[in-house]
């Protein structure tokens, strides 16, 4: 992957320069029908082992045990969604805890980093990096990294007073499945600030007025001054 420097700053005493990468990841991957080249085990779908979160269950769920929209749970109406009758991919997203999740909360970990990792074609341990801020020492020339802040970071600031780094883009929550349930809810647009010295990192949405509940929001809520980042 290409990685395409977006944006500079300084810190307050020129030891560190910080580049936000503009498309940086945000730490998500895809399970895939067995066969294909990604997950290769077999001819069945990885999915419907039963080591992963739903024991085999599939279509996948993601609404509790049901798949939502439930169209999609018929091979005949959604041909795109399967391969000679098997449901053919999602995708995962590493959370906090470095767990891989699915947008039903299921855990499938074992199968991408963990135990069961063959099965998918990847090693114990296996990892996708999510650098989004690289850190450059000027003494040194080392580079370290602000990671797990979002997959669009579109420009970076330094606080000239307590060396506060700022990062602002978006988070594209794609582990989410189908259209129906994406309509104007796919992104997070966030502001993110990380501490130089210890590393804490804080995240915040921009849009906090929004319950990402609803696919629209009234001309007043569009234009009103309130739709703005609580204080």
């Amino acid at each position: 992957m290409e990685i395409v420097p977006k944006a500079m700053a300084v810190s307050p005493d020129g030891v560190r320069v910080y580049v936000a990468i503009f498309e940086s990841g945000n730490g998500s991957t895809i399970l895939t029908r067995a066969g294909t080249g990604v997950d290769d085990a077999g001819t069945n779908s990885i999915l419907a082992d039963p080591s992963g979160p739903y024991g085999g269950q599939t279509p996948v769920p993601n609404d509790g045990p049901n798949l939502s929209p439930s169209l999609y749970m018929d091979p005949n109406v959604d041909p795109f969604f399967y391969t000679n009758g098997q449901p053919t991919s999602i995708i995962v997203k590493k959370n906090a805890a470095g767990q891989w999740m699915d947008d039903n909360n299921g855990n499938w970990a074992p199968l991408v980093s963990g135990t069961n990792s063959a099965l998918t074609g990847r090693p114990p341990g296996w990892d996708m990096a999510d650098r989004d801020v690289a850190i450059l020492n000027t003494a040194s020339y080392a580079i370290t990294y602000a990671a797990g802040l979002m997959n669009i970071c579109m420009d970076v600031a330094v606080n000239p007073a307590s060396g506060e780094v700022t990062v602002v883009g978006t988070d594209g929550t794609n582990e989410r499945r189908f259209e129906p349930n994406l309509r104007g809810t796919f992104i997070r647009v966030e502001l993110a600030t990380v501490d130089p010295g210890t590393g804490h990192k804080t995240i915040r949405d921009l849009n906090p007025h929004l319950d990402y509940q609803t696919y629209t929001v009234g001309q007043a809520c569009a234009t009103s001054p309130s739709a703005t980042l609580a204080a």
